[in-house]
């Protein structure tokens, strides 16, 4: 039975050659690449493939004299340009001067994107936050954002997150058990509960909207031959509207998923990608990386909520306009 658990656990694993690192560096500052599952009696080359050499920095030196660099599985990467660029890193397995494996790694430079949070405490004698103080406290809201961008930075991004207007919860929002149940079925498949559509008509304006519940909850009812009721306790749930529900139990990483769905970003699914802040499976999930494809995809997202949001402030301030 363990030998079978093993070769379980061997399949699911993503042992291919490739390069780990952060593919967001902001402009002054450096990432740490790093060259994982080495074939065995290889010797790493990287090479600039494409960008200007001339605004980063390598360690090792890396150069038009020296335009690789080989014997070495991690390298450090710092910016030293002032205009935004795009960098792309060829990176392969060598052995006796024959490629055995290839790596591409693509990494942009540019300023960090700050996107406003409304943070928004759910109110209900039974099924209320018991984070209110938290969000209240700008010290320990401060706390939390530091944390959650620690997260989001991969992608260029970082979050301010402002104390929201509280939202009065009626009891028909919440179970007998002070629960919050943001998905509902409809038509045989996941959708927004009327709960969860009643709450997000409270959304603020030039921001995404966080909802801090006690229990975020899901009871999905099969009615079959025999009644199954299973139950789900989620940390949060993540709309691409730009909100998001979180549970109270959440935790920075959490945050920073759901914010990841709020931005436009999938759940991953495959048992390669565990390694990903948007592994799907919170449990399951071993690290906290972030592609170049979501870093840009997210990035973009925030550009266009930001200029919407700069946009529709600015038309609200114009006299007899609504």
């Amino acid at each position: 039975m363990g030998t079978i658990l093993l070769l379980a656990c061997l399949a699911v694993q993503d042992d291919r050659f490739r390069v780990d690192g952060s593919p967001f560096v902001l402009q002054g500052e450096q990432v740490e690449l790093q060259a994982v599952n080495i074939p065995k009696d290889t010797v790493v080359v990287w090479r600039l493939a494409d960008g200007p050499a001339g605004a980063i920095e390598t360690r090792p030196a890396m150069n038009a004299d020296r335009p690789a660099v080989s014997g070495v599985p991690e390298l450090t990467i710092r910016s030293t340009g002032h205009d935004p660029a795009e960098f792309r890193f060829s990176v392969t397995a060598e052995r006796k001067g024959i490629r055995v494996a290839f790596a591409e790694f693509r990494l942009r430079v540019g300023p960090l994107l700050t996107v406003r949070v409304w943070c928004r405490a759910v109110e209900n004698p039974a099924g209320g936050t018991a984070r209110g103080e938290l969000l209240r406290d700008n010290c320990r809201r401060k706390g939390l954002e530091g944390d959650v961008n620690r997260f989001l930075r991969p992608m260029g991004i970082a979050v301010a997150l402002e104390p929201g207007t509280a939202v009065q919860g009626p009891d028909w929002w919440f179970d007998k058990e002070g629960r919050f149940q943001p998905i509902g079925l409809k038509d045989g498949k996941k959708a927004n509960s009327h709960a969860l559509n009643d709450l997000v008509r409270n959304d603020l304006p030039t921001g995404l909207n966080v909802y801090f519940v006690r229990d975020c909850y899901w009871e999905q009812i099969d009615q079959g031959f025999e009644r199954r009721v299973t139950a789900h306790e989620l940390l949060g749930v993540g709309l691409k509207e730009g909100r998001v529900v979180l549970d109270d139990d959440a935790d920075a990483a959490s945050l920073a998923h759901e914010l990841g769905h709020a931005l436009g970003l999938d759940d991953l699914k495959e048992k390669t990608q565990r390694d990903r802040l948007m592994y799907w499976i919170r449990r399951d999930r071993s690290d906290v990386l972030v592609g170049y494809d979501e870093m840009k995809w997210a990035r973009d997202c925030a550009q266009t909520r930001v200029k919407n949001w700069v946009r529709g402030s600015a038309t609200a301030s114009i006299p007899g306009r609504r």
